[in-house]
């Protein structure tokens, strides 16, 4: 009888092992996925929304937007209308220069994010990277003025710079609608106004920067003066720009893209198998 109870305890002791570990194995392998609403989702379609999205995910991590906006398509049939989904999407499509099909995904998020400044800031730096209609200049104002009347960061100079580039945008436009001898339109002057309020901006950010140096922090001292030398820099190449045109010699620079990384399908495999973010494989 002892020997029947021995065997019986030590059967139950492996059986709550076995089950502590897949318990165990199961929250590992959803670990990164919390974020996403997968409740209407039946076993079969959870597992290919996970894969899609992983996979995604790794796509992302190894610089490759085009393959990663395949990934988070594949994953949008399967859940679309997962806020998280659309907005991994969007993302990718924005990064692969796919500007047109990232502001049709944004849309779908509309009555979602309506009062989110962030989302609005989103649609309008998408916008402003195709100045090709007027229509589309406008939205990213209209988007940019959104995201204002909700919530605006005074030092963020990325704000002032997107607020720069959207009125620019305009103001060349009505710009270059007229001759020399003509006045400025309404709409021109308005464009260039908020133009230079957005120059406004940065300048007295850059001198935020520039007086926050604290002899007792030296590291904060260096940090704030470095983040004088960026945004000055940055207003005065914005400004530069403003200058230059109709009359002088402005040209659009394109920015410099970075190359993806190397990788091969063992290393995606790897990415998705070991996450969470604190586990990711090394980049090449």
């Amino acid at each position: 009888m002892k020997e029947y109870n021995k065997l019986s305890a030590g059967l139950l002791v492996l059986l709550v092992g076995f089950s502590a570990f897949c318990f165990y194995d199961n929250a590992k392998s959803n670990r990164g996925m919390e974020i996403y609403d997968t409740s209407a989702l039946s076993r079969k379609q959870k597992e290919s929304f996970k894969d899609a999205i992983r996979t995604g995910d790794a796509y992302v991590y190894y610089g490759d937007p085009q393959k990663a906006v395949e990934e988070f398509k594949k994953a949008e049939l399967v859940n679309p209308e997962d806020k998280q989904t659309l907005y991994r999407l969007a993302s990718s499509q924005h990064n692969a220069k796919q500007y047109e099909e990232a502001e049709k995904t944004l849309a779908k998020l509309e009555n979602l994010e309506m009062n989110s400044s962030g989302y609005w800031s989103f649609r309008a730096q998408n916008l402003s990277k195709i100045p090709t209609s007027l229509d589309n200049m406008k939205r990213a104002a209209t988007y940019y003025e959104k995201a204002t009347q909700i919530y605006i960061s005074e030092e963020s100079y990325m704000t002032y710079e997107l607020k720069a580039n959207i009125y620019f945008n305009l103001y060349k436009y009505y710009r270059g609608k007229r001759s020399d001898v003509e006045p400025a339109t309404q709409d021109e002057a308005y464009a260039s106004k908020k133009f230079f309020e957005a120059l406004a901006d940065l300048k007295r950010i850059a001198n935020v920067r520039k007086i926050c140096h604290d002899e007792t922090e030296s590291f904060k001292g260096a940090h704030c003066h470095k983040y004088y030398d960026d945004i000055k820099a940055l207003h005065d190449k914005l400004y530069a720009k403003y200058k230059a045109f109709p009359n002088g010699t402005y040209v659009e620079h394109p920015v410099i893209e970075l190359q993806p990384i190397e990788y091969t399908q063992k290393d995606i495999d790897n990415f998705k198998k070991n996450r969470p973010q604190n586990n990711y494989p090394r980049k090449k």
